[in-house]
Order: C-alpha cells, then sequence, then structure tokens
C-alpha cells in the first residue's frame, strides 16, 4: 500500500477513489492531519494511479469523474460480496495467533533460526573461545578502583590503549563483528524474549516492506546499535557500574534491533500514519516503561545504549520518507 496524494477536499478525494476504481485501481481515502490522503492498494497501479491524479488535479469537476460515481458504487458492491463469499469458502491461513505466518516472513524467520543456532553453538555465555569469535570485540574489558579518578592521566592513556586493542580485530578485517553480536544470546529467558519481539516486530514489518526491506533495515541498525554500544557502553545506565570500567564489555542479543523495529512502529503510529504499520499507544507506553527498568540495573547487566540506539535509529528510519515529502512540498 502507498501513499498517492493529499487532498484539501475530501468530495474530491472521494471522487478520485471513485474513478481509480472504474479504470481498475483500488484506492481508499484515510484522513491526516485534518486532510484527506489517498492511498493505492497495490504499488504496481502507482504510476497509472499518479498519471491519474496528476490529471484530475487539473479538472477535478470534469464530467468523467463525476459520472464514475455509480458504476464505483456497483464495482465496490461486487467486490464487497465476492469477497464475503470467498471468506465462507476459505479458512484464512495467513496469520499465526494473530501475527503473520512464518511461511511469509521467511527473513524473520531466518534471523530467528541463526539467533538460536548461534546461541547453542556458543553454548549461551559458556563456551567463551567460540563466543569471541562473533562478538564485536575479542578482548574483554576490565575495571579499576575508583579511587583514581576518571580523568586520571593513567585512565586515559588505558582507556585508549585497551580501545586499540578491542578494535584491533576489526580493524584486520573481521568486519562480519559489526553485525554479529546481534545473534549471541546469554540465557534462555534473553533468548526466548528477544525471539518473540522478533517474530512480533519484524514480522508485521517484512510482511508490509517486504523481505529485501527488512535484511537492510536489521543490517544498518544492529550495525549503528552495536557500534554505538561499543562506544558508549554505560552511557544509558542509570546506575553506574562500581569502579571505573576500561573498554566495552562483551555485549549481544537481538534487542538493539528490536527497539529498532519497534522505534520505526512508534513513528508510523505517532508521526507517519501508515496502514498495517501501527502499534496500541498502552504497548508504546509498555515498551517504553521496560526500556527505563533496564536502565536501572534492576535485571543485570543490559545493553541498554544498543536499546537506546536502536529505538532513535529506527524512529528516524521511519519519519525520514514523511520529512523528505515535506521538504520537498516546501521547494
Amino acid at each position: 500500500m502507498r501513499e498517492m496524494a493529499t487532498l484539501t477536499d475530501a468530495h474530491d478525494a472521494r471522487v478520485l477513489v471513485d474513478y481509480l476504481l472504474t479504470q481498475k485501481i483500488v484506492a481508499e481515502v484515510r484522513p491526516e492531519n485534518g486532510q484527506p490522503v489517498v492511498w493505492i492498494h497495490n504499488e504496481d497501479d502507482m504510476d497509472r494511479a499518479t498519471a491519474i491524479w496528476n490529471e484530475f488535479r487539473t479538472q477535478p469537476k470534469d464530467d468523467k469523474y463525476v459520472a464514475a460515481q455509480k458504476p464505483a458504487q456497483e464495482l465496490r458492491k461486487l467486490r464487497e460480496q465476492a469477497e464475503r463469499n470467498y471468506a465462507k469458502l476459505y479458512k484464512d491461513g495467513d496469520h499465526f495467533w494473530g501475527r503473520p505466518h512464518p511461511m511469509r516472513v521467511p527473513v524473520t524467520m531466518l534471523l530467528i533460526v541463526v539467533s538460536v543456532l548461534v546461541t547453542l553453538w556458543v553454548d549461551f555465555d559458556d563456551n567463551r573461545p567460540r563466543q569471541l569469535q562473533l562478538t564485536f570485540t575479542d578482548k574483554p574489558a576490565f575495571s579499576v578502583p575508583e579511587i583514581l579518578g576518571p580523568n586520571n592521566e593513567v585512565i586515559q592513556h588505558l582507556r585508549e590503549q585497551t580501545r586499540e586493542r578491542q578494535l584491533a580485530a576489526i580493524k584486520r578485517g573481521e568486519i562480519w563483528r559489526l553485525i554479529t553480536p546481534i545473534f549471541l544470546h546469554f540465557s534462555w529467558l534473553h533468548l526466548i524474549f528477544n525471539m518473540y519481539a522478533t517474530y512480533t516486530l519484524a514480522g508485521l514489518i517484512e510482511s508490509r516492506r517486504g523481505p529485501i526491506w527488512l535484511l537492510l533495515f536489521v543490517l544498518i541498525t544492529g550495525i549503528v546499535s552495536n557500534v554505538m554500544q561499543f562506544f558508549l557502553p554505560t552511557f544509558f545506565d542509570l546506575q553506574p557500574p562500581k569502579g571505573i570500567l576500561i573498554g566495552s564489555p562483551v555485549f549481544g542479543g537481538m534487542s538493539g534491533v528490536d527497539f529498532a523495529l519497534f522505534g520505526y512502529l512508534v513513528a508510523k503510529t505517532i508521526y507517519a500514519p501508515e496502514p498495517g504499520l501501527r502499534l496500541p499507544r498502552d504497548s508504546i507506553i509498555l515498551m517504553l516503561v521496560w526500556l527505563v527498568i533496564c536502565m536501572t540495573g534492576k535485571i543485570g547487566s543490559i545493553a541498554n545504549t544498543a536499546h537506546v540506539a536502536g529505538l532513535g535509529v529506527g524512529f528516524l528510519i521511519g519519519v525520514t520518507a514523511k520529512l523528505w515529502k515535506k521538504l520537498r512540498q516546501l521547494r
């Protein structure tokens, strides 16, 4: 489904939708910020629909558009009757517990399968040598007593030296480390919770955006959240760790990507509404409360920077198209 045009008159929007239907283009009108917006159901029809819209906007009162209203009503009735008949004969198998069927979301299922296999291969947090082949860095962090002070010259030197050591693997060509931490999980609860969120959020988006779009989204948001977590490991921790942390601890999990998916859907819900890509307000509040709970440190060591970075970049991706459209209108 694609947004085609924003009109100023609701009646003209309905007339346009009726005419499009007579041209075998299914569309609908949705209000947005007090204005009627025309959405095209089938993306393959966008070019023809846009051509019709460009002609319609010059003469919206033309007789051929007005005359299309009655035939459109008849076509709509026939379509609704056909859908009712189809529903009686066909049991919908496209949804699994209210979510997209696994066969319809291959990239989502691939993310889940790879996460499970990788996590079992590293035996959660027990097989350290295997785990360190996939973490962002293969050199662990360490802490020193706070008595030295965070701005002590020795501390600063240790931080610079440790960061260079921790980045050495990536600099020598092990670039998979930029993304592979998203597949590492450290307990069954960690794995199950993240995979449930992935299936719910990624499945919803993939079913509407397609597998290639989702794959690119995961790569971008996964790398961004991992990089931010490495360089700012405790920036969003409300409970700072004891001692002075030198370097970035080992981290992993799909939650940075999951929060990016969440951020994208939040943007679509409250800023750039789009049919089928929205979350209930109570779910948004619940996820944000969970984000803050993770920051408190009461439930263990959490990669909070990855969560916040993922949320931010996902939200930005969600509003980019809307912002770009507004910028073009200002020109």
